[in-house]
């Protein structure tokens, strides 16, 4: 089993698909041309991970994820996300996972918090290899624990991923991913859209189980009063086992 899945559905669901991906094309450029007449604090960050997979049986896979993010001007280590998980094969193209995280939080000028998450998402791949675009969808569930609070926040993420190929053995790769907080805790969560990411770059296959994906992220993050937006130098290194 593969977490990516690679085969190839009927040609319906790609005509469907390609609607979809133009649909969320269209609507990320509205938000772009509309975003430079909003009042925002920017910052350029750089965040690096290493996400690895190992198929344990024909049905089972195991993920472990590790990612380091620096903030203010990339000059110190502003988050630690350690996210391990297990994912099921439930169909042809799709995995159901359920997993933990934790995330080390350091923001400049506030104290250094610990969060805790339990996690379920499905992920599905609704085009196959051969396929002019193909595109992956996850659905995360998470809940969330800060230490030495007894709120539990609940936020959903969807995120959509497009890859074509340019050449052998390289992906051209977009992705957009809207967060939404469903409650509110004595912690800070707010109930409402939380943040919104957005990639495009490139991936480069460095052999069957390995390859770098590389670009730029923008995030948007929803705060009281002046939002934040970062600019993000993004570097992904991806293992099959």
């Amino acid at each position: 089993m593969r977490v990516f899945s690679q085969s190839r559905p009927p040609r319906q669901t790609q005509i469907d698909v390609m609607t979809m991906y133009k649909t969320i094309i269209a609507a990320l450029t509205a938000v772009a041309i509309a975003s430079p007449a909003l009042a925002n604090d920017e910052q350029f960050q750089a965040w690096g991970g290493v996400f690895a997979t190992k198929e344990i049986s024909d049905n089972s896979v195991l993920w472990l994820e590790a990612q380091t993010r620096f903030s203010d001007g990339a000059s110190r280590l502003g988050q630690l996300l350690l996210r391990p998980g297990l994912g099921f094969n439930i169909g042809e193209s799709s995995v159901a996972f359920i997993g933990y995280a934790y995330v080390r939080t350091a923001s400049s000028g506030a104290a250094t918090t610990h969060e805790h998450r339990i996690w379920q998402q499905l992920t599905h791949t609704f085009t196959g290899e051969g396929a002019s675009v193909t595109l992956w969808s996850r659905t995360r569930f998470e809940q969330r624990f800060l230490e030495n609070s007894g709120d539990m926040g609940l936020r959903f993420r969807q995120l959509i991923r497009a890859t074509t190929p340019i050449q052998d053995g390289l992906l051209a790769v977009f992705w957009t991913e809207p967060f939404l907080n469903l409650n509110n805790t004595n912690w800070g969560q707010r109930s409402g859209v939380d943040q919104w990411r957005n990639f495009v770059g490139l991936n480069v296959s460095l052999s069957p189980s390995l390859s770098l994906e590389a670009g730029y992220l923008n995030q948007f993050v929803a705060r009281p009063g002046v939002n934040r937006v970062n600019h993000i130098l993004n570097v992904g290194t991806n293992i099959r086992f």
